[in-house]
């Protein structure tokens, strides 16, 4: 599969490290200022939740398992091609990261509309020996686009088991990677799924596993 490049000339950028003894570090550099916020394996796959949050913004990722993320969407008029007269769209996203002592709550929020690009409204209440309050606003292809390298490269650095072995055995969700990959980048095509049949002529998905580490493995 040929690669997809993009320039990115977005000054957003988010880096993962201190991945180890159950302890995982994000820092979100928004061009004038600095996040840092810790998550402790203790307090749940906090991180796999903040991956959950960024995918269900996008009002065609489909998501059945349970998380600690909290959704609101709201129903609107679908658009003209769509089978359906409406369609429930996403609208806000919040979750919780517990530090082991103090708290870093997320809130992501957007348009309910269908639209796959648009501005993602972020606010990060942290909750230390003192409180802060952060809004920002950015394109969400943008925070796909920072999110995604952040994953890749930590990936490349860490691996799979390491990662898994640093952060005390929570597993990375390589799905929802692959996802806001895709949207990062514009190119779904890793993700493509066809229906194939078993020896018992029996329907089941299939994706293209080579396709999708190669895409993983991209570099952004």
């Amino acid at each position: 599969m040929s690669q997809t490049k993009i320039i990115n000339k977005n000054p957003l950028q988010i880096k993962l490290y201190g991945i180890n003894a159950g302890w995982l570090t994000i820092s979100i550099d928004f061009g004038n200022e600095q996040i840092l916020a810790d998550t402790s394996y203790c307090m749940g796959d906090n991180f796999n939740d903040l991956l959950a949050a960024v995918c269900k913004m996008h009002p065609e990722y489909e998501e059945w398992e349970e998380t600690n993320v909290k959704i609101e969407d709201e129903k609107i008029k679908a658009a003209k091609h769509s089978e359906f007269e409406t369609v429930y769209v996403p609208r806000k996203a919040t979750l919780s990261w517990d530090e082991e002592g103090s708290i870093v709550d997320w809130t992501f929020e957007r348009e309910p509309t269908e639209e796959t690009d648009f501005d993602l409204h972020i606010t990060i209440d942290i909750y230390r020996k003192k409180n802060e309050k952060h809004h920002y606003t950015v394109r969400y292809r943008d925070f796909c686009h920072a999110l995604a390298k952040a994953c890749t490269d930590m990936l490349k650095k860490q691996g799979l088991t390491g990662y898994y072995k640093g952060y005390s055995r929570n597993e990375l969700s390589i799905q929802k990677i692959l996802f806001i990959k895709a949207v990062a980048l514009n190119d779904f095509r890793a993700l493509n799924i066809t229906e194939e049949k078993d020896e018992k002529d029996e329907k089941y998905p299939k994706s293209d596993i080579y396709k999708e580490l190669e895409f993983l493995l991209q570099d952004m």
